[in-house]
């Protein structure tokens, strides 16, 4: 498959591919994503390369995956008849990791990413691709078709190309499913510079990040009286062993949770 065409926004769906790729080879207690290295023969090297990359980026985007993991299978537990829907879905492979045999999943991405997403992954009937825009709500009147919820919304990596007052829109409208939680990732603004920094060196220069939290309470304020704050955790938190990685790596998890630069948000929408 040499024809991938994508914005370089798009394109940065492989950075957390290359994450899973590196940690389910070298610490998959972290994450084992045996579907990622699967997917990974039908991709050319060029977007598989970790030139630019290192060790903390690249662990950083398997934790992310893993943080999900752990909601998505708390609310199945919980809610085994709910669906749960991967918004920004590019080519991450939650589904194969958390398949219960039974919850409904949905993918929600631009058509082409939807369209690469379908020749490298392939169907599956609990597993249903949605090609619109974020902010097309049409999506939600497809989802209300097939499922009647609860619904669990995960986002990784995606607010952060988008100013704040639309990702508080998108929010909002998520009211639309009736009973919501949605969980996402976002950094603080000293992280945000961080981010900007990082994609410049991947030679992503358009690819800039905006969206980014300080104070949890005063954002969910923005988004109205309706939402509850289930969780805000640190980013590296669950990582209680850290003995593997080298010291810079180990030294950046551990400034990013002491000044609260990442945070994993789970929020309830009522």
């Amino acid at each position: 498959m040499s024809n991938i065409e994508l914005g370089n926004i798009e394109e940065t769906l492989f950075v957390p591919l290359r994450g899973r790729i590196y940690a389910t080879k070298n610490c998959n207690y972290i994450l084992n994503d045996r579907k990622t290295l699967e997917i990974a023969s039908r991709i050319p090297e060029k977007f598989l390369s970790f030139e630019g990359e290192n060790e903390y980026t690249l662990v950083s985007s398997a934790i992310r995956s893993m943080n999900m993991d752990k909601c998505i299978q708390d609310f199945i537990n919980r809610y085994p008849d709910g669906s749960i829907i991967n918004v920004g879905c590019g080519l991450e492979t939650l589904f194969h990791r958390n398949d219960n045999n039974k919850t409904l999943f949905y993918e929600l991405d631009l058509e082409n990413v939807i369209d690469l997403r379908r020749q490298v992954i392939g169907n599956n009937e609990r597993d249903i691709c949605l090609a619109y825009s974020m902010f097309d709500y049409n999506w939600i009147n497809r989802v209300l078709k097939t499922s009647k919820g609860p619904f669990l919304v995960v986002s990784s990596g995606v607010f952060y190309y988008f100013k704040e007052e639309e990702v508080i829109d998108f929010l909002k409208h998520l009211k639309g499913l009736g009973e919501v939680e949605v969980v996402f990732d976002a950094v603080s603004k000293f992280g945000i510079k961080q981010s900007n920094m990082y994609l410049k060196k991947l030679g992503k220069d358009d690819a800039i990040m905006y969206f980014y939290v300080d104070n949890v309470e005063d954002f969910v304020k923005k988004i109205g009286s309706d939402v509850e704050i289930i969780e805000t955790r640190d980013y590296f938190k669950n990582i209680t062993d850290k003995s593997q990685f080298n010291l810079v790596t180990k030294s950046k998890m551990i400034i990013s949770d002491k000044f609260h630069m990442v945070k994993h948000i789970h929020l309830k929408i009522q």
